[in-house]
């Protein structure tokens, strides 16, 4: 695959930002469409805002993308490839982000705009997941930051409204 060798021959920074500039431009088109439901409005995340911003920042950027990519990447990404050992490698890698996504995507239920866009946003931390395998890289740590760096960004937008 064209995208693969790219992402294979980069740096990890602009690997690393690959990842981001994707799941934010999912983001963008999502909302953009006719049906989107309003994303900064979800009451179970302002209550979280209710502790303050500092607060906030340090749960939705440092926090919570250490808990996901665990519960969300590794672990299901794991389990699918071990239960999947014996099948091709295509298919245990298509089952482990399809299986990765969906259980991501379910946990942000606010709203079906929110459960779209995490889904797709769950299908990049997924492939980044397995492709920093391949890298030879932390694909804990490089899902982590490609997280953390896109909640930092939609945390600075949502701040600035």
């Amino acid at each position: 695959m064209l995208i693969d060798n790219f992402l294979n021959k980069t740096n990890r920074i602009l690997f690393i930002g690959c990842g981001v500039a994707l799941m934010y431009v999912i983001n963008i088109t999502i909302a953009s469409l006719p049906f989107s439901e309003n994303m900064s409005d979800v009451p179970e995340i302002n209550e979280f805002k209710e502790n303050g911003l500092v607060a906030f920042f340090f749960i939705a950027v440092l926090i919570v993308p250490v808990y996901e990519t665990l519960i969300f990447q590794y672990i299901p990404i794991k389990a699918t490839k071990f239960v999947l050992k014996n099948q091709k490698q295509q298919l245990q890698i298509l089952s482990a982000i399809i299986l990765s996504s969906l259980l991501f995507s379910l946990s942000h239920w606010y709203n079906i705009t929110y459960i779209i866009t995490t889904f797709l946003g769950g299908i990049i931390l997924a492939y980044s997941f397995i492709l920093s395998y391949k890298r030879k890289e932390s694909p804990i740590l490089n899902v982590f930051i490609i997280h953390s760096i896109y909640n930092a960004i939609v945390f600075a937008i949502d701040v600035s409204n």
